[in-house]
């Protein structure tokens, strides 16, 4: 898909998912779009499988005697199951799960709660995409799943959100509107956010999405290439990556994200258990065959916080604060 497009998924992506590719896949319809990293198919789209593993060695908790480590997972499945290039249709299918596992004994502050010991997100989804004769394009996702400490323990632990967009040629061509409508509960705007976006495109090496989403990627020479983006309220990536070999991909930036879910037991149904970070991150992708990539990265992550709410800025009030600290993660990708 257009760099727009991309960019909208990227919106409408359930709140806490990230991704440290170094590259933005694209492709029109016909050819099985890998969408921006970030989006509800996955880091790596429905172009190819995905498996991540990161380990956050242990750390103090402030204000608590206690130590905090944890180890995450994820992997992605998605690829198109029914497509008519000569209509302009697609259907792409995917399967996402998160697992975390927390090695603590730290308890909530206000409701004393303990610290969940581990969290799954899980969910299924569907995407129709349609290429329309006037040059438009149309399109949605539905995601269903369950995000919560006891994934689909009852309907109060279940999700069910996702978007619908319509690509628009601008007067301008290459250029394109992007308009959508987003909708995830678990995320931290959990009503339908609409979303507008002009997607700039001023030279081959250049594309901006003006608007929210707010994207921008430049690539100044073959070898390099700088990516920035940004969703409401609280999703930042930006990086820089160098290609001094097509199967060798080295890169280094900043993240802002954050994930929610939906403790089982709660006494508040509306409340969510939200996880804040940032972190800086360096690392290398490898590609030994064209269409298996190996990533090794590590970094520093820091301003990390776990609270129940049913805004931000509560969960973070009433969060459980780690200490900054190091952390290593493995990926590895597959791309069709």
């Amino acid at each position: 898909m257009r760099f727009a497009l991309g960019a909208l998924l990227l919106c409408a992506a359930p709140l806490g998912a990230s991704d440290e590719s170094p590259r933005e896949p694209e492709g029109e319809p016909e050819a099985a779009p890998r969408a921006a990293p970030g989006n509800p198919f996955g880091d790596d789209g429905p172009g190819g499988p995905f498996y991540r593993a990161e380990w956050y060695p242990q750390r103090p908790v402030i204000g608590q005697a206690s130590d905090f480590g944890m180890v995450r997972q994820q992997l992605n499945l998605g690829a198109p199951v029914w497509r008519d290039r000569a209509a302009g249709h697609m259907l792409i299918g995917n399967v996402r799960v998160r697992h975390t596992q927390f090695d603590t004994a730290a308890v909530l502050p206000e409701s004393g709660r303990a610290f969940p010991g581990e969290l799954w997100n899980v969910s299924f989804g569907a995407t129709y995409i349609h290429k329309l004769e006037n040059g438009w394009t149309a399109g949605g996702s539905l995601q269903i799943g369950s995000a919560s400490d006891k994934p689909f323990n009852g309907i109060r632990e279940m999700t069910l959100g996702g978007i619908a967009f319509l690509r628009v040629p601008a007067h301008r061509d290459p250029d394109t509107w992007t308009f959508g409508l987003a909708y995830f509960p678990n995320g931290q705007i959990n009503f339908p956010l609409p979303s507008v976006a002009y997607d700039w495109n001023p030279t081959d090496r250049l594309r901006v999405s003006i608007g929210l989403p707010f994207a921008v990627r430049w690539q100044p020479t073959d070898e390099w290439l700088v990516q920035i983006r940004y969703r409401p309220l609280t999703q930042v990536d930006a990086r820089v990556s160098w290609t001094p070999h097509e199967r060798v991909t080295a890169f280094g930036g900043f993240e802002w994200t954050n994930e929610g879910y939906f403790l089982a037991g709660r006494p508040n149904r509306n409340d969510r258990f939200f996880g804040f970070e940032k972190r800086l991150f360096a690392g290398v992708t490898v590609f030994p065959h064209k269409r298996v990539g190996v990533e090794a990265s590590t970094g520093y992550a820091f301003d990390r916080v776990y609270g129940t709410g049913q805004t931000r800025r509560t969960a973070e009030d009433r969060g459980v604060e780690i200490g900054p600290g190091a952390f290593l993660a493995l990926a590895v990708r597959g791309r069709f």
